[in-house]
C-alpha cells in the first residue's frame, strides 16, 4: 500500500510502500476517497504535538472514505495509519455521512478547516444579525470559510484581511464587503478604517502582532475569538487599554461537543451543495503527495486534497 509516511519526527515524510493497516478494537480498514492536508499535520510531523506514536506513521488526520458502500467523513483517523494513503483505519462510531451529491474533496471544506471557522462564529462569538465581522487570515482555508460563514450567519458587514491580494479579491464575490491587504505597517489604522470605527467580532487564526492590531480595531463591547497561531508567534503583546471593555474568546475543535460538530458539518454541507460555501481547492493524486506536503508547509491559500 502506498502512503505518505513519517520516518522520524522533525523530518519530511516520504511517499512509499507500507504494510496494510491492521483492524483492531472496533477500528476498520477502509479505502480513502479524498484526504485533506492541514496545518496540524505539519505540526505533528515536526514533533510540536508530541512524539507518540513512534514512527513510522502514516500522516493525515481527516478523510472522506468508503464505509458500508457509502461515503463518510472521518474527522480523526487512527494514529500510525493516517489518511494520506490508499487505505486507512477509522472508528465507525465517529464518522459523519456525506451526501452522494456532494463532491468528496469539497466535503473536506466542512472538516478540520471549516469547523474552527463556522463553529466559533456561530456559537463561541455568536454573531448577531447586522454586526460587523473582521476576519484575519482570510486567505487561508479556514479564513475563506470564516468570511462566508459570517455572511451566511447574517453579519451586516464582513471585512476580509490577509496578505495575499489575489485571494482577497476573490472573497469580494464570496461574502466580503471590503478587503484589507495587510503589510505589517499601519495595519491597525487600515483595519479601523475598513470596519468603520471598529468590528463587533474578530475571527483570529493568526495571533501575535496581527491580533494586537485587530484588537485595536475592535469596538467597545466587541469580542474576539482566537483559534490558533498561523502567524507563528507564540505570544502577543496586548496593551491594557486595547483590551478593556472587550471580550477575548478562544476555540479548539477537540473541546467541541459531538452534536455541535455534526450540526455545523451538516449545515456547511448544505451550503456547499448549493454553491454558497466555496474554498479554493487544489487536488493532487497520491503520487504527488510530497509536492502537496511542501505546499502545505508554506501558505497555500487553498485547501489541499490528496485523491488516492
Amino acid at each position: 500500500m502506498r502512503a505518505l509516511t513519517l520516518r522520524r519526527y522533525g523530518s519530511a515524510p516520504s511517499l512509499g510502500d507500507i504494510g496494510e493497516p491492521t483492524p483492531y478494537d472496533g477500528h476498520v480498514a477502509v479505502p480513502v476517497i479524498a484526504a485533506g492536508l492541514n496545518p496540524v499535520d505539519v505540526a505533528i510531523a515536526a514533533g510540536e504535538l508530541g512524539t507518540e506514536p513512534p514512527p513510522p506513521r502514516v500522516l493525515g488526520n481527516e478523510a472522506v472514505v468508503t464505509f458500508d458502500g457509502r461515503p463518510v467523513y472521518a474527522h480523526r483517523t487512527t494514529p500510525r495509519f493516517g489518511s494520506f494513503a490508499e487505505r486507512t483505519l477509522i472508528d465507525p462510531a465517529h464518522v459523519l455521512p456525506v451526501p452522494e451529491d456532494v463532491d468528496p474533496a469539497a466535503a473536506l471544506i466542512a472538516g478540520i478547516s471549516g469547523q474552527p471557522a463556522w463553529i466559533p462564529l456561530e456559537t463561541t462569538a455568536a454573531v448577531k444579525p447586522g454586526e460587523t465581522v473582521l476576519v484575519l487570515g482570510a486567505t487561508g482555508a479556514a479564513g475563506q470559510v470564516a468570511v462566508q460563514a459570517a455572511a451566511l450567519l447574517g453579519a451586516g458587514r464582513v471585512i476580509a484581511a490577509g496578505r495575499h491580494l489575489p485571494t482577497l479579491r476573490t472573497l469580494l464575490d464570496r461574502g466580503a464587503d471590503r478587503i484589507v491587504a495587510l503589510d505589517g505597517g499601519q495595519d491597525a489604522d487600515a483595519l479601523l478604517d475598513a470596519t468603520g470605527g471598529g468590528a463587533d467580532v474578530v475571527f483570529d487564526p493568526v495571533w501575535g502582532p496581527g491580533f494586537a492590531d485587530a484588537l485595536r480595531a475592535t469596538r467597545p463591547g466587541g469580542r474576539t475569538v482566537t483559534i490558533g497561531r498561523s502567524g507563528g508567534a507564540p505570544t502577543a503583546e496586548i496593551p491594557i487599554f486595547s483590551l478593556l471593555g472587550k471580550s477575548m474568546l478562544t476555540y479548539r475543535n477537540r473541546d467541541t461537543p459531538a452534536q455541535v460538530v455534526r450540526a455545523a458539518f451538516d449545515r456547511m454541507l448544505r451550503h456547499i451543495a448549493k454553491g454558497e460555501l466555496i474554498v479554493d481547492t487544489q487536488r493532487f493524486p497520491l503520487g504527488q503527495a510530497e509536492q502537496a506536503w511542501r505546499l502545505q508547509q508554506g501558505a497555500p491559500h487553498a485547501k489541499l486534497v490528496l485523491c488516492p
